[in-house]
């Protein structure tokens, strides 16, 4: 919808939803206000959307399909599991021990298995940082001589005789684990195995019908931005969209941001880009590069309506900043490491993720241009545009999966945003990138693409092309999801 009234009650919604996890998951005694009440607010705000928009109301009717229709759509060779985490209850009260469970389900069973797996403790011990090289810090996670399979995966491993693919939703830190790389030993990992298709719920197996992309289809391409950029420039680039520009969007940024260096060049991403244009052009698709000063914020949200492209992929710098609540290092090590940005960050996590577009140092440094958009788009005006048309979104940026997790509601940050939007499919990064493998990855997955894969068998194959040349190195190869 472009309704801005409806955005904004959405949004309403959205925000109660996550308070209402946050407050479940306090014994009692520390609950502040009641929940019921809270309830009571969400459900009538659903109520509104549910009458007011349709593709709201068929995204609340998934929340009705049982795991009978789910079992309908499997095929005899797949399975579906849902992780959940929830605190554990003694009997008196919630106490602060969060457990996680699988319900696995598949087509020859009578009903879903409940398997037991892990306190959250246990995992978060594997998730701790090391030291300050992430190469490192992913190879010792990932490493054979870890138990990380053994405490997530081989407790279901048993269930899965004669599976060769398998739908999952993760749950809390799940979301942060490249499933694909779990060693299972012998130098093998989970993707070697079976074929992993991860959703935001397992209610979404009946609606797996195999997305591709045609001739037909229009291809918008970002990638080799101009961070640094006069006023004058932008405000020429930006005023070619003028007629387009929604004067009610929120701007990027919060008011207390605390400025930081500046984001560099990244030539990569103007040869990962090339590369794509010529592979889309050889298979006569329609495709748009923007690139330089003319990769702006106003033209991304140009593409807002039922106009919007089949893909979109945008090549630039990701942002993600933890909760600042949760976030344990201290202020120097919040410095991000090379990105050397700090927020005072907001309450809202879908102000702490974002993409960056032509002239974003000049907001980051604090000399915002007035009247136009000032370069960085955040999660939140994403999920504020519509769409409806576009069947792949690729962030090819660094931690674009990332952002808060809270309960059953999943990732607050980009990843919500782009679903809200209504991207049928997101490829998007666990952690800091390395640019040379992510242009060669990108190269073989849409080579795979506009060789009439599927989104979902051209990112497998891609990702196995990748595995087996850097078998032994899962930083340059396994940060890629795919989310459906």
């Amino acid at each position: 919808s472009n309704d801005t009234t409806l955005i904004n009650k959405y949004n309403e919604w959205i925000n109660l939803k996550k308070y209402l996890s946050v407050l479940y998951s306090k014994p009692i005694s520390e609950r502040k206000e009641d929940p019921v009440k809270i309830e009571e607010e969400a459900d009538e705000l659903e109520k509104v959307l549910t009458r007011s928009s349709a593709v709201f109301k068929n995204e609340q009717n998934k929340k009705k399909i049982t795991w009978k229709n789910i079992q309908q759509s499997l095929k005899l060779n797949e399975a579906a599991i849902e992780f959940v985490d929830f605190n554990f209850y003694n009997g008196k009260r919630y106490t602060d021990s969060i457990y996680y469970i699988a319900l696995l389900l598949r087509k020859d069973k009578p009903e879903p298995k409940l398997i037991k797996l892990f306190e959250k403790k246990q995992l978060d011990s594997f998730l701790i940082k090391r030291g300050n090289d992430e190469n490192e810090n992913i190879a010792s996670l990932y490493s054979s001589g870890k138990s990380i399979y053994n405490l997530i995966w081989k407790p279901i491993e048993k269930s899965l005789k004669g599976i060769t693919k398998v739908y999952f939703a993760p749950s809390g830190n799940l979301h942060t684990i490249a499933f694909a790389a779990l060693p299972v030993g012998n130098n093998k990992v989970l993707s070697d195995k079976y074929q992993l298709i991860e959703l935001n719920t397992t209610a979404s197996v009946s609606e797996q019908a195999p997305s591709f992309i045609s001739a037909t289809d229009n291809i918008q391409l970002y990638g080799g931005v101009q961070y640094d950029a006069d006023s004058t420039a932008l405000r020429q680039v930006a005023n070619l969209y003028a007629s387009n520009k929604d004067n009610t969007a929120s701007r990027s940024l919060p008011n207390d941001l605390d400025r930081g260096s500046k984001f560099n060049y990244l030539p990569g991403t103007e040869t990962e880009i090339e590369n794509i244009k010529q592979q889309s052009q050889a298979s006569n698709n329609h495709v748009n590069v923007l690139s330089g000063i003319n990769a702006t914020e106003e033209s991304f949200k140009a593409l807002n309506g039922k106009a919007s492209p089949s893909v979109i992929h945008i090549a630039t710098h990701g942002f993600f900043f933890p909760d600042p609540k949760e976030d344990k290092r201290d202020s120097i090590q919040r410095m991000f490491e090379n990105s050397g940005k700090i927020f005072k960050q907001s309450d809202n996590p879908l102000f702490r993720s974002g993409l960056l577009f032509a002239g974003a140092n000049n907001a980051w440094q604090g000399k915002r241009i007035e009247g136009i958009e000032d370069g960085i788009l955040t999660a939140y005006e994403v999920s504020n545009m519509y769409l409806p048309n576009t069947k792949l979104v690729v962030l090819s940026a660094c931690e674009t999966a990332l952002g808060d997790i809270q309960g059953s509601e999943g990732v607050y940050g980009l990843q919500r945003a782009f679903k809200i939007a209504g991207v049928q499919n997101l490829v998007m990064s666990l952690w800091k990138v390395p640019d040379a493998e992510t242009a060669e990855f990108m190269q073989v997955f849409y080579k795979n693409i506009f060789a009439k894969q599927s989104i979902s068998n051209a990112f497998y194959h891609a990702q196995t092309t990748m595995k087996n040349k850097f078998r032994n190195d899962p930083y340059k190869w396994a940060a890629w999801i795919l989310v459906k």
